[in-house]
């Protein structure tokens, strides 16, 4: 729990900074970034083997 507070907690600090300075740039800016990061990370996050980690969350009736 706490890695990811402080992740958090980071993300509070940058995310307004990075908007503004962006978003002084262009406005469409922030939102094309936001999709970008929105992108990256499903893409980082996917499985792609078709494998379920646990086998006790496979339902088998």
């Amino acid at each position: 729990m706490g890695l990811t507070e402080s992740f958090l907690s980071m993300g509070r600090i940058i995310r307004p900074l990075w908007g503004e300075l962006i978003f002084d740039v262009s406005m469409p800016y922030p939102l094309i970034s936001g999709g970008l990061v929105l992108l990256i990370t499903a893409g980082v996050t996917d499985d792609k083997s078709g494998q379920c980690l646990n086998d006790d969350l496979v339902y088998e009736p």
